[in-house]
This record gives structure tokens, C-alpha cells and sequence, in this order.
């Protein structure tokens, strides 16, 4: 769970950065899957990103896994 708290310390170090960077950037989607087991949603993507920053190129490919469970 995300408290009041991490999400303020984002909010006020890192997300004015992240958000250059990711204008800077193209990023596509490669894959998605999302399953459920009853209160259980794990959702599995796998991206690509490319572009320039601080004048140094990137490319890459990233996997992200988000489990939700329902509460209540």
C-alpha cells in the first residue's frame, strides 16, 4: 500500500524528472496479460522505450508486474 507519505516524497523529488524523461522518450507496448484468481489480479507488460536524454541515446525493454487485491 502507498502512504500519504512515499507518495509526497515523489511528488516533490523525483516526479518533475520522471516526467522530462519519459516527454523525452517513446515507449511501446510489446505485451500484456492480466489474470485473475478470484480477489487476484496480477497484470504482467512487457514495454519498449527509445530516445535521447541528456544527450545520450537509450533503448531498452522493461517487464512490470502489478498484483491488486481486492479488500473488503
Amino acid at each position: 500500500m502507498c502512504s500519504g507519505v512515499v507518495a509526497d516524497e515523489y511528488a516533490h523529488h523525483h516526479m518533475l524528472p520522471d516526467m522530462k524523461y519519459l516527454a523525452a522518450m517513446n515507449r511501446e507496448s510489446l505485451d500484456q496479460n492480466v489474470n485473475i484468481m478470484g480477489s487476484v489480479i496480477v497484470l504482467m507488460s512487457r514495454s519498449k522505450t527509445v530516445g535521447t536524454y541528456k544527450d545520450k541515446e537509450r533503448h531498452y525493454e522493461s517487464m512490470e508486474t502489478i498484483v491488486l487485491n481486492k479488500q473488503g
